[in-house]
């Protein structure tokens, strides 16, 4: 969490070289949670093989992924929330 009132997450996954189905899972059911208390869910520091399951899963084109925290958490003027798609 952001804040207590925030229900915003943002999930580092540098250390995570490995994603299947049911990892994708639980990571759609955390931002459907985050979503329905107005919050978001955003990724960031992504591993380059867990970076291509995201984008052949299209998941990139919902959920922004960032290349740092600091980049994540900034000014809401600052994110460029129009385009999700993980950087090249």
């Amino acid at each position: 969490m952001i804040n207590g009132s925030d229900h915003s997450v943002v999930f580092d996954l540098g250390d995570l070289e490995f994603l299947d189905a049911s990892g994708l899972r639980l990571l759609m059911h955390a931002h459907g949670l985050a979503v329905r208390e107005a919050g978001w869910l955003w990724w960031v520091q992504v591993h380059p093989m867990v970076q291509r399951v995201l984008r052949i899963t299209r998941l990139t084109q919902v959920l922004p992924v960032f290349d740092s925290l600091e980049q994540a958490v900034g000014e809401p003027s600052e994110v460029d929330r129009g385009e999700c798609d993980a950087p090249a």
